[in-house]
């Protein structure tokens, strides 16, 4: 696109000698092999410019590699792809309504599969969800919850954490006091001065 001027800058700063007309040679030369419909397909969106435009990737789950980028996120597009590439058997997917109503439409065979971040989001979104609702109940059952019943087990990370920040906040502590007994041993031993009365 940019006649290999900007390949040729890259190389420089990699310590490759290399020129444009020579990187677009290689490029010319280079087979690009026959991307088949993949089985499985991942779908996702991205973002071109963030909170204005989104495209579309189309990824092959099984061989870990880029299939297609689609301009926009819309159902007609996906639909449109998946219609003139048939064979795809599972479709991994975000949530989003549009991706699995294309789905449906164009690969009715296909099995939808939500991702696993996804899956653990929609769980984070739900166990906030319900704390949320019950936030009184649990808080008269920590209320409930003998503080001295069990010492802290350092073998559980969550509560090794909260042990290492009682350290760190007592080791600030004397760090701080410290340095206010330091200012105020300074300021004891200076001399001071008579108010000036002019």
């Amino acid at each position: 696109m940019l006649g290999g001027n900007a390949g040729a800058c890259l190389a420089k700063v990699l310590g490759i000698a290399v020129s444009s007309d020579t990187l677009l040679r290689l490029v010319r030369a280079t087979d690009v092999p026959e991307r088949s419909t993949p089985e499985v397909l991942g779908v996702d969106d991205f973002a071109l410019r963030k909170g204005v435009k989104y495209g579309t990737i189309l990824l092959n789950l099984e061989r870990q590699c880029l299939v297609d980028l689609l301009p926009d996120r819309e159902k007609a597009t996906v639909a449109t792809w998946l219609k003139s590439h048939p064979g795809v058997k599972m479709v991994s997917r975000d949530r989003s309504g549009a991706y699995a109503e294309a789905a449906r439409e164009a690969a009715p065979d296909a099995i939808q599969i939500a991702d696993r971040f996804h899956l653990s989001q929609n769980a984070g979104e739900m166990v906030v969800r319900i704390m949320r609702r019950n936030y009184d109940r649990v808080k008269e059952i920590l209320d409930e919850t003998p503080q001295s019943a069990k010492p802290i087990d350092q073998s559980l990370p969550f509560q090794r954490h909260e042990a290492d920040k009682q350290v760190s906040q007592q080791r600030r502590m004397a760090v701080y006091e410290h340095v206010i007994l330091l200012i105020s041993s300074r300021d004891a031993a200076q001399p001071k001065s008579p108010p000036n009365c002019a």
